[in-house]
């Protein structure tokens, strides 16, 4: 029997649970979240709502997963924001991102920074545009935003 991408549950393609906030997109080929459900970081959010300014007309999706990139332990990894039409996948990290002791120990952050590079590197060998932003960056700011993506996309 398969397993669920997402919690490693047995089941066929997505398990029950998970199939309330996920949902796979076929033009694309990648999991991600649905309208409804939630994301709980308020920096990520309003990086959101500032990409859906800039893109109006198109797709802006959040939590995007691929299949074939997955984390040392089997767990799939997933990028904060995506423009699928444009190819661009956004990072949002926020400060407990440089903060080693929230992650409890010094392992823990390295993993955290090892899946960073993953994901990363996943992007350039599959030629999506990858951008990364902080906590320090004005997220809100459109200009800034729009720079940043042109100069990477």
């Amino acid at each position: 029997m398969e397993m669920c991408p997402f919690c490693r549950r047995k089941a066929e393609g997505l398990c029950r649970r998970c199939s309330k906030r996920w949902v796979f997109d076929k033009i694309h080929g990648l999991y991600r979240l649905k309208m409804r459900a939630r994301v709980r970081h308020k920096g990520q959010m309003k990086l959101t709502r500032t990409c859906r300014r800039i893109f109006p007309d198109l797709r802006v999706l959040q939590e995007v997963a691929f299949l074939d990139l997955v984390s040392d332990k089997g767990a799939l990894l997933r990028y904060d924001i995506a423009v699928p039409e444009f190819r661009i996948l956004i990072e949002y990290h926020g400060c407990t991102k440089f903060a080693k002791f929230i992650h409890r120990t010094l392992a823990r952050w390295n993993r955290a920074k090892l899946h960073d590079d993953l994901k990363k590197s996943y992007a350039k060998e599959n030629e999506w545009a990858f951008v990364c932003f902080t906590h320090r960056d004005k997220i809100g700011d459109e200009s800034l935003v729009k720079r940043r993506i042109a100069r990477y996309a």
